[in-house]
């Protein structure tokens, strides 16, 4: 909290709480039940992303790119 000045933590806190209200709410959820070979690309920048609980053998391969290289690579192949 060295960043923020001292009369301000107090609003932040405040601040974190809404947050944290707003997206444990039902309606911003969306559940997508995976199956064998199935690929999903979530954009962390804008997407809160988690699992459920689960039991069972799961194989799961990740992969992450950095919003900043994926960017730059989009950029050099005229994408955008």
């Amino acid at each position: 909290m060295r960043t923020l000045p001292p009369d301000q933590i107090h609003q932040l806190y405040e601040d974190i709480h809404l947050l944290a209200a707003t997206v444990k709410e039902p309606q911003g959820e969306w559940w997508l039940k995976l199956h064998p070979g199935t690929v999903l690309f979530v954009d962390n920048w804008r997407v809160l992303h988690g699992r459920a609980s689960y039991t069972g053998l799961r194989k799961m391969t990740g992969c992450y790119v950095s919003r900043s290289d994926y960017i730059s690579k989009a950029r050099v192949l005229g994408i955008i």
